[in-house]
């Protein structure tokens, strides 16, 4: 992670919500096998610091069963990760 944090000039400061915002505008996440493979893992992190954050639980419950289970469903069946992160930008980073 570090290397990959040092050959994209990425600070490792920097706070999930930018850095998720980061591999999908940039589409970092396509170049590098340990993003593809632990991508759920970001998302569960943004959805865990929005869960403390916000009044409505329930709207973030939500957007994290389907968001998981349609990234699931990608690496299970090999479909394109980039249409599910591109809605994610779209209905949670910036909706």
């Amino acid at each position: 992670m570090h290397n990959f944090f040092k050959n994209n000039d990425i600070e490792e400061t920097i706070t999930i919500d930018d850095f998720i915002k980061l591999l999908i505008n940039k589409s970092l996440f396509k170049k590098n096998s340990y993003i593809i493979d632990n991508i759920s893992y970001f998302l569960e992190l943004y959805f865990l610091k929005m869960i403390y954050s916000v009044k409505s639980k329930n709207k973030v419950n939500n957007f994290y069963n389907y968001f998981l289970s349609k990234i699931s469903n990608c690496h299970k069946y090999n479909l394109d990760l980039e249409s599910v992160l591109i809605e994610f930008d779209g209905k949670v980073l910036n909706g």
